[in-house]
């Protein structure tokens, strides 16, 4: 597939990527994957595995997530 893409984008142009897969299309999709994934990020953060179960204690996970969610903040 990869493949494929890429030698598409060489001869068409990547005016090729924008007409298969218009920001209509990916926006939406995009959104869904995260709106799907803000419990399981939540719970990571928060120490707890996918499931609810505790993996770290709360303390600790705060201490390794907030500094990776305010240099993601920052640089973004």
């Amino acid at each position: 597939v990869y493949t494929f893409m890429g030698l598409a984008v060489k001869i068409k142009g990547t005016g090729f990527i924008d007409k298969l897969l218009p920001p209509v299309v990916i926006g939406p999709v995009i959104i869904s994957i995260g709106l799907a994934m803000a419990p399981i990020a939540a719970n990571m953060a928060m120490g707890k595995a996918g499931d609810g179960s505790e993996l770290l204690p709360y303390r600790t996970a705060m201490m390794i997530s907030m500094p990776a969610l305010l240099t993601t903040l920052v640089v973004a």
